[in-house]
């Protein structure tokens, strides 16, 4: 995304700048991606996106803290969104790897279709690889063992620069 650039949100526009404005002189921290994020799942649950009336945004820095103890502390399990599986929910959980360089990437379980798809913008297979790893040891660990997702890959949005990985993920 060129820096004078807007993405299209459903029905408006996020400009770079917008999303950027609050990171200081990193790229898209937790926050901004967390809250850019929310912003469009907003957005999405008012079109009906996929006949989905609910679009949940996991914040980012949980799947970041080591200690399994201080993660279920911090995600309070009776109330997340993963308790419960319902068929008219999408989760998407934007995720912050580093592998061979810190790089945003998004998991999102689609519960109608029992997919979880796995989106890195740069297309490659470390990272795809990275993110089925989270997704197994992080996530499904809060899904009951019986149910069954299927893993895909979104290939779409492929990122031709150094700096738009968060963009393309919020997006």
């Amino acid at each position: 995304m060129d820096v004078d650039g807007v993405f299209n949100a459903v029905c408006h526009g996020i400009t770079f700048t917008e999303l950027t404005g609050c990171a200081g002189e990193q790229w898209l921290n937790d926050s901004c991606v967390h809250v850019a994020s929310l912003r469009v799942a907003t957005e999405a649950m008012m079109q009906h996106w996929r006949q989905a009336t609910v679009v949940d945004v996991v914040y980012s820095i949980y799947t970041q803290l080591a200690d399994e103890e201080i993660r279920n502390k911090y995600l309070g399990t009776k109330g997340h969104v993963f308790t419960k599986v319902h068929a008219n929910r999408i989760v998407c959980c934007p995720t912050y790897i580093d592998v061979s360089f810190p790089h945003w990437c998004d998991i999102i379980f689609d519960m109608e279709r029992r997919s979880i798809w796995k989106y890195d913008p740069f297309h490659r297979e470390s990272f795809l690889d990275e993110l089925e790893s989270i997704s197994a040891q992080v996530y499904m660990e809060m899904m009951n063992p019986e149910l069954k997702m299927e893993t895909r890959t979104f290939y779409g949005w492929c990122q031709q620069d150094g700096h738009s990985c968060g963009v393309l993920v919020v997006h």
